[in-house]
C-alpha cells in the first residue's frame, strides 16, 4: 500500500541510491513495482524513471511474482510479519529486503540475510543474484525450505490447534454487567 510512508520512504531510497548501482551493473534490468494507492505525485515520479514500471493491482499475484528474478522489499518501517515476504519466499523466489521487511521472520540465509543493509550493500546483493541463475535458484530453494520448515500448515497448524485447545480448557469467568438503558420520557402531546 503506497499510502504507507515507511514503504514509500524505503522505495524512494532504493530508487535513488540502490537502483542506479544495479542498473550500472545490469543495464537491461527492469524494476517492477506492485503497489496500490500511490498518490498522484508518486505515480508521476515513478512513470518518469527509466526501466521502472508501476502496477497498482494484478489479478494474479502468483503469476506476477513468478515473472521476477529477484524480489525486493526495501521498506523502512512497519510492524508484524510481512505476509508478502513469506509469500515470495514460499514461491521459491530469492528475496532481498530491509531488516524491517524481515522483522518477525528469523531468517538468516546467505545473500538474503535480514541485517541492516546500506543502499550499496542492498544493490550488491541484488546484483549478485542477477549475475547468476544458480545463485537465484539456491537462494529461492533456501527460502522455500525455510517456509516449509517454519510456516507450513504442518508446522503452524498444530501450534494454532494447541493454542485453541489451551484457550478452550481454561475456566471461563462470567462477568455480569448490569446495564441501564436510558429511555427518554415520552410526553403525551394531546
Amino acid at each position: 500500500d503506497l499510502r504507507i510512508q515507511g514503504i514509500v520512504n524505503g522505495l524512494l531510497e532504493f530508487l535513488r541510491e540502490s537502483w542506479p548501482l544495479i542498473q550500472h551493473d545490469h543495464p537491461e534490468v527492469r524494476f517492477r513495482i506492485l503497489g496500490r494507492n500511490a498518490p498522484q505525485r508518486l505515480q508521476q515520479h515513478l512513470a518518469s524513471l527509466p526501466s521502472v514500471e508501476h502496477t497498482p493491482w494484478v489479478d494474479n499475484f502468483v503469476e506476477y511474482l513468478q515473472a521476477s528474478d529477484v524480489v525486493v522489499f526495501p521498506e523502512k518501517s512497519g510492524t508484524g510479519i510481512k505476509n508478502r515476504v513469506l509469500q515470495a519466499m514460499a514461491m521459491g523466489l530469492p528475496v532481498i529486503g530491509s531488516h524491517v521487511a524481515f522483522e518477525g521472520i528469523n531468517f538468516q540465509v546467505s545473500l538474503q540475510s535480514p541485517e541492516r543493509l546500506s543502499p550499496a550493500e542492498f544493490a550488491y546483493k541484488v546484483s549478485r543474484l542477477l549475475d547468476c541463475s544458480d545463485s537465484r535458484r539456491l537462494a529461492g530453494n533456501e527460502a522455500r525450505q525455510f517456509i516449509q520448515c517454519h510456516y507450513s500448515l504442518d508446522v503452524v497448524g498444530p501450534q494454532y490447534q494447541g493454542l485453541f485447545e489451551k484457550i478452550a480448557h481454561k475456566p471461563v469467568v462470567n462477568l455480569r454487567v448490569q446495564t441501564a438503558i436510558y429511555q427518554p420520557e415520552t410526553t403525551d402531546s394531546r
